[in-house]
């Protein structure tokens, strides 16, 4: 599938369900990460199909998908639930963190 000569993976992209791009004012009132990240409608969401989208148009080959930094628990799992079903799809892999480098 991938070309062995050069493989274009791009190493940091964040997904969305679609609920949270219709919901986004409440998601920003909800949790303060996320309004720091994406309180701007310039901010672009995107959920999974749209990011395949723009890799097949970018000739990327891989994406590893990152969650945001939620300060919300419940709003964490709730996004990391459908990064890990787009996950098992074989879309993407999943990108993370230790806690040490997050707070750099």
């Amino acid at each position: 599938r991938y070309n062995t000569a050069k493989v274009i993976i791009d190493f940091h992209t964040h997904i969305f369900p679609p609920w949270v791009m219709e919901r986004r004012a409440e998601y920003v009132r909800r949790d303060s990460c996320f309004s720091l990240l994406y309180s701007q409608p310039k901010a672009k969401l995107i959920t999974a199909e749209e990011l395949i989208a723009s890799m097949d148009e970018a000739r990327v080959d891989l994406a590893v998908v990152l969650n945001v930094g939620w300060v919300s628990h419940e709003l964490c799992v709730e996004t990391n639930d459908y990064i890990l079903d787009s996950i098992t799809r074989g879309w993407f892999t999943l990108g993370k963190a230790p806690k040490p480098e997050i707070s750099r």
